[in-house]
């Protein structure tokens, strides 16, 4: 999906809801994650880690994909 496309940097996001809005605190993390990579003119993220519990985390790779 990603491999004729260049990669930009790592992004992250994170939520204070977790726990019992666990959903919503992932949902929150990614958002975070998507703006940090829109920022940097992303087209893509490929996710490398995701984590729920009380403080929701994720992890990705962006990258800028030809049209």
């Amino acid at each position: 999906m990603v491999a004729n496309c260049q990669y930009l940097d790592d992004v992250t996001g994170w939520s204070g809801w977790g726990n019992l809005a666990q959903e919503a605190g992932m949902t929150n993390a990614r958002n975070q994650a998507r703006e940090r990579a829109a920022d940097l003119g992303a087209t893509h993220i490929v996710w490398r880690g995701l984590a729920g519990g009380y403080t929701p985390n994720v992890v990705g790779r962006a990258y800028r994909c030809p049209k």
